[in-house]
């Protein structure tokens, strides 16, 4: 496993000590602006750094983002925990929590925020996260307990990373139905570290620190976004010293640029993010039936051998990204290095598809009895990198008599034609979440309609993502999760392509830095400006 513990920079100081306002003030450089300031319907990334600020859970998971392992969590809302039954965990909130207002953070707010996230008519993206949950209740003024449908491992992570606490003395009477529209959303109350203290749309969005929070003050009194940016403008912020950090830098060439630019320091952490051919099983007319080319384990092995991915990265990223691997992130706890990858051999491949049938015609594709191999890949325009890897692939593949066309459309266009199944093949990239029950979305039969665009099922597969999801002991969980990805592997449901290094470009006049790989702002309150 790559440890995302390394994510952690203690540097040098980079300027002279001063007493102006701009030396306690930290100025993220964004692209977009938030959307909405209310977690459950947070979803512009902006908005949730925002809002993580804002906003504590009951417990916070560390760096290494180990969902099963307690000892990895930190107190936030809650001071202690303990397990009451296999089935029902109880939380101690923290006594001196509490809201902007002066109000105590209390367990019935806790409840009334359960009920917020998993109300139909709020309909947030996370209540799916927290179907696993069948109740939660106050036991006293202190303790709140959360009710399970059944006992496994990830109960706790459930419990605390998919629940931000709101203040029910303030939103108890706003109707649900007009939460997404309601002015707390512009102007929240929080429990966190900072508060908001201005907001102007697509210009910036400035918090002040809370000298007295319960947890320790922040280290930096004020942070801004300042938002609307295209990237050559936050680029020449940055190096100018007008702003302090760009949160997510992944090309070779910025890479590259930031790393020979004084005064910026560039700081590697694990991606959430990785990218995949997915092959469609499933014809186009929705009817279940198998692709008529694709259903063929053999046939998508022989293409995946055909396609040379170290070339493919390092063309399109260079030092900037990783080979995947397999239907994981390395930010999952499970990931490994072991999983045994088909090889790149031409020769295998045309061999192979001789034994198929496929014979060269004289233009050099392949044919059998009368139908030549042709196939589609449905890349969204949006992504450069995926549209330069697309090429490689369409030429690596015409080597050996694969004819690919690359269907190229914007990206409504694409998630419409990707989520109806209307593609061959899919360029996919999915910024995924720790725990491996997220596998279910993409390679079980669970994310039909959902995130598995080529609709690959396996029957043993989903046994065992729901065995390792339902199962008390962690080691069992993982021993059925690995099994399963050790399936998912040798089916071929997808060509896995790359894993971007993602970087954190930050002036050296940030003297402590600590990067949690899911959400790299999440620990902003603990960094520290000379």
């Amino acid at each position: 496993m790559i440890s995302a513990a390394v994510a952690t920079v203690f540097l040098a100081c980079g300027a002279l000590p001063c007493a102006s306002e701009r030396c306690d003030t930290l100025i993220v450089l964004a692209t977009a602006d938030a959307d909405v300031l209310l977690p459950p319907l947070t979803v512009q990334n902006v908005g949730t750094e925002v809002t993580d600020l804002i906003f504590l859970k009951l417990a916070e998971i560390g760096n290494e983002l180990n969902t099963v392992d307690l000892d990895a969590y930190e107190p936030r809302l809650a001071d202690q925990w303990r397990r009451v039954s296999p089935r029902v965990w109880e939380f101690s909130m923290n006594p001196e929590a509490e809201w902007e207002d002066g109000v105590p953070v209390s367990p019935d707010d806790v409840v009334f925020s359960y009920s917020v996230y998993t109300d139909s008519l709020v309909a947030s993206r996370f209540a799916a996260q927290l179907e696993r949950i069948d109740s939660v209740s106050t036991i006293d003024h202190s303790r709140v307990r959360f009710f399970f449908s059944h006992e496994y491992p990830e109960q706790f992570y459930d419990a605390t990373q998919h629940l931000r606490v709101l203040p029910k003395h303030i939103l108890e009477t706003v109707p649900r139905i007009e939460l997404a529209g309601h002015g707390f959303g512009r102007a929240p109350v929080g429990n966190g570290p900072y508060k908001l203290t201005r907001w102007e749309t697509d210009q910036f969005i400035e918090l002040v620190a809370k000298d007295d929070f319960f947890l320790g003050s922040p280290g930096i009194g004020k942070i801004i976004w300042r938002t609307g940016l295209d990237d050559a403008t936050r680029k020449l912020m940055l190096v100018s010293g007008e702003g302090d950090v760009i949160g997510t830098v992944t090309g070779e060439g910025d890479r590259q640029y930031f790393s020979e630019t004084e005064g910026v320091v560039l700081l590697d952490y694990p991606s959430p993010i990785f990218s995949f051919i997915a092959f469609n099983l499933k014809v186009r007319d929705g009817s279940g039936h198998p692709h008529p080319l694709l259903e063929d384990t053999e046939l998508r092995r022989a293409i995946a051998i055909a396609v040379d991915r170290e070339t493919i990265v390092g063309a399109v990223f260079g030092n900037a990204a990783a080979v995947a691997s397999g239907p994981l992130s390395r930010i999952s706890w499970l990931w490994r290095d072991d999983l045994v990858q088909v090889p790149f051999d031409h020769d295998l491949a045309r061999e192979m598809l001789r034994q198929k049938g496929w014979s060269p015609t004289g233009d050099g594709s392949l044919s059998r009895d009368g139908e030549r191999l042709e196939l589609d890949l449905l890349v969204p325009a949006s992504s450069q990198s995926r549209m330069d890897a697309a090429v490689i692939v369409q030429a690596q593949l015409a080597e050996v008599g694969v004819s690919v066309e690359i269907v190229s459309l914007e990206f409504n266009a694409f998630l419409e034609a990707a989520q109806a199944g209307d593609f061959d093949m899919v360029f996919s990239a999915f910024l995924v979440d720790p725990s491996p029950s997220g596998m279910s979305d993409l390679w079980g039969a669970d994310g039909f309609g959902g995130n598995n665009w080529g609709r690959y099922s396996n029957i043993a597969v989903d046994s065992l993502l729901e065995l390792g999801a339902g199962t008390a002991s962690e080691p069992a969980a993982a021993n059925y999760w690995n099994r399963a990805v050790d399936l998912i592997v040798a089916d071929i449901p997808a060509i896995w392509i790359a894993e971007p290094v993602m970087a954190v470009a930050m002036s050296d006049r940030i003297t402590s830095a600590s990067i949690r790989p899911n959400q790299w702002a999440a620990n902003l309150w603990r960094w520290e400006i000379d």
